[in-house]
């Protein structure tokens, strides 16, 4: 016999008190409340995250992480928008209208393209090569002005990147190129 027929039958003859048939009420409906509780828990940590931005960063532009000589560091790099960058190999370098996400010691930042010229110099190690470069003219309370690029090649290009503005949005990558 089937399981819910026999306690039905049950449930409507004299072997059930009727105290009894409350308890599993009330158990049904503490278990029913439980669960939308936990629901609307897991709901809210969902917006949480949500509000909080991603869970996870824009991955970085397709290519191989690549160590570079200074001798291949040292040329021009255009953006995707046309926007240069020279480096020059006693250090320096010249940018016009070159994409980047400028940080400043104050906590200030933009990501706006930026021209004019400043000092740069590379860090390589045997898995990839970081290209720190810094501005001559001062951030707006005085600060230094630069980011930092990470080299990648992706078939016969090579590239220099950096994330623009809050790694949480899908602001675009700054991405130098140059061809070999």
């Amino acid at each position: 016999m089937n399981v819910f027929k026999f306690y039905a039958r049950l449930r409507h003859t004299s072997l059930i008190s009727p105290v009894a048939h409350a308890t599993c009420k009330d158990r049904w409906r503490w278990s029913v409340l439980r669960s939308c509780r936990t629901s609307l828990v897991l709901l809210a940590v969902a917006l949480a995250l949500t509000a909080c931005g991603r869970i996870w960063n824009r991955p970085p532009p397709e290519g191989e992480s690549v160590a570079l000589k200074p001798t291949e560091l040292t040329t021009t790099w255009t953006d995707a928008d046309g926007g240069t960058l020279t480096l020059k190999p006693d250090g320096t370098f010249t940018a016009n209208n070159v994409c980047g996400d400028w940080m400043g010691a104050s906590d200030w930042n933009w990501t706006e393209p930026r021209s004019g010229s400043g000092t740069w110099k590379d860090e390589s190690s045997k898995t990839g090569t970081a290209v720190w470069r810094s501005f001559d003219a001062k951030g707006p309370k005085g600060d230094e002005v630069g980011d930092v690029l990470s080299a990648l090649r992706h078939g016969k290009t090579l590239m220099l990147w950096t994330r623009v503005g809050d790694e949480d949005n899908d602001d675009p990558h700054c991405i130098l190129t140059r061809d070999l």
